[in-house]
Formats: C-alpha cells, structure tokens, sequence
C-alpha cells in the first residue's frame, strides 16, 4: 500500500513538472525563434516521447524495491523449513527472477542458478544445451573472482537475441554460487547494481541458512 500510494503521488508530479517543462520551452523557443507550426507540432511530439519514455523509467525505478516483499515469501519457507536443500532454494529464485522482473527497460527472460557443487537449475523452456559448457566453465571462473554482477555477452535463446547478466553469490568471504539471468534488452548500470543489491540485502543470507540447515 506504502509503495502504491508513493508511486501515485510522485508519477502525478512528474507528469505535472514534465507539461510545464515541456508548454515552458515551446513557449520560449516560439518566442526567440518564432518557429512555425509544423515545427512546434513536431517538438510537442518529441517532448511528449521523451515524457513517455522518462515516465516509464521512472515507474521502474519506484517497483523495483517492492521485490523484498516477494523475497519474504522464500524467507518465511526458509524459516519455517519447507526450503531445506540448495535445489529448492534455486528453483524459487528462479521463479523469482522470471516472474517479477518484467518491467519495460527490464524484463528477464530465463535464468539459472548455481549453488556450490549441486546441479544447475534452470528456467522453464531453458537448459544445460542452451549455453555452451566452455562458456558456464568461464562464468564460474570468473564468479570466484568478483562480487560484482558482471554483462556476459549477447547469446540467441528460443530464436531471440538476449544478454547475460551473472550474479555472483558471496557470504562474507565465502563463495555460494551465482545467478544468471538473460535480459531482452541490455540493462542500464543502474538496472545492473541494483542486481548486486538484490543479492546482497536478500540472497546470499538465506542461502547461507539453506546451506547450513541441520
């Protein structure tokens, strides 16, 4: 509800600051230049595309944090045991990833996760056959040298051109695993370290706890 209300009142603000911005400069610009009325139309056209594609930035930025109320879901389980080995860990996280990041700028088409020596774990429609094993062997070098989330490259899944994002897991000095997930389009590094957070502030914890489970 918190989320909802703060997203309401801060688009209704960026849309209201955006149409003064916008009538402001036609209003200058008609003034010093004495443009024509085909050219006015085509500026209101693009400042009505640069508002849209800002406001959709924007709306993505203000969901984002609302994962952590997704993620208390995987926590009350791990708290109350029902998640219990590092397979049913990585399958929600999975699930996680494909189901909530689907966000314009943002939108996660498959993913797999690795946790220490158990078996990868994929996406529905996603296996081991789709990304060459020299390449995971590269990916999981390169995780034991970085806890930054780090751009793999571009790779052709299902008939589509995705990216590849890798998601090391740390606790402290120990490495766990990793994620990866591939995108639609290339993120923003912005979009990219709010990744490492979200494996920061909920990841790397819990599975701690999955692993350490009596």
């Amino acid at each position: 509800m918190f989320y909802g209300l703060r997203k309401k009142i801060l688009m209704f603000f960026y849309i209201l600051s955006a149409a003064s911005l916008g009538i402001l400069f036609l209003v200058v610009l008609n003034q010093v230049f004495g443009i024509t009325t085909k050219v006015q139309i085509v500026c209101f056209m693009a400042i009505v595309l640069a508002g849209t594609i800002g406001g959709a930035f924007l709306s993505v930025m203000l969901d984002l944090p609302k994962i952590s109320f997704y993620f208390d879901e995987i926590k009350n389980d791990i708290a109350n045991q029902k998640i219990r080995d590092p397979k049913n860990f990585a399958e929600r996280v999975v699930d996680l990833f494909c189901d909530y990041f689907n966000f314009n700028f943002f939108s996660v088409t498959d993913a797999f996760v690795k946790i220490t020596d158990a078996d990868y774990v994929y996406s529905k429609d996603f296996g081991a056959e789709s990304v060459d094993p020299s390449v995971l062997n590269d990916i999981h070098a390169k995780t034991k040298q970085t806890e930054e989330c780090f751009y793999e490259g571009v790779f052709n899944l299902n008939e589509k051109k995705v990216h590849l994002y890798v998601i090391p897991i740390w606790f402290g000095n120990i490495w766990l695993g990793y994620i990866g997930i591939f995108t639609a389009n290339k993120l923003l590094k912005i979009f990219q370290s709010f990744l490492s957070d979200v494996e920061n502030l909920y990841i790397d914890d819990q599975l701690f706890h999955v692993l350490n489970q009596p």
